[in-house]
């Protein structure tokens, strides 16, 4: 028989955790992506493992590998046992311990804040798309171009 008190009790925590929560601040500068403004590993953790505790939860995070490949796992646990799982597969830049490291930690940020189900400060946050675009290229968001949905189609609302 399924105990709903204590699957409603994470899920109120959870709820109560994300209207808690800061939004991590960009604190830190891409030199190479046209010095784009990011929240750091640093920052993420600042801002949500205070609330995270507050609210009954640990956060806990291991790198594995499985038949699609290296990866980061992030996971909530709540005190009634019940977790919440997110993994990020690793893509690296270079190969190398360093880019490694690299990889490992975007996606611990990463997981973090998708677990979390927030996003970094919004100030003029286009997710670094005008900062990874190739010099001369046009962002068409910010030409006015209908914005897309998921699948990639205008949404209906724009057709």
């Amino acid at each position: 028989m399924k105990d709903h008190t204590q699957e409603n009790s994470w899920f109120a925590d959870f709820k109560e955790f994300q209207e808690s929560v800061d939004k991590p601040a960009k604190d830190s500068t891409n030199e190479y992506l046209n010095k784009h403004q990011y929240a750091s590993f640093e920052a993420c953790l600042e801002a949500i493992k205070p609330a995270l505790h507050e609210h009954g939860f640990v956060l806990l995070q291991s790198n594995n590998r499985d038949e699609l490949g290296d990866y980061t796992e992030t996971k909530f646990v709540h005190k009634t046992g019940h977790e919440l799982t997110t993994k990020v597969y690793l893509v690296l830049d270079k190969n190398n311990m360093q880019g490694v490291g690299s990889a490992i930690t975007y996606a611990k940020r990463y997981g973090i804040l998708t677990l979390a189900g927030i996003e970094p400060e919004t100030k003029d946050d286009d997710d670094g798309n005008k900062a990874s675009l190739p010099s001369g290229t046009v962002n068409n968001a910010a030409q006015g171009a209908p914005a897309k949905n998921n699948s990639g189609w205008p949404s209906r609302s724009q057709q």
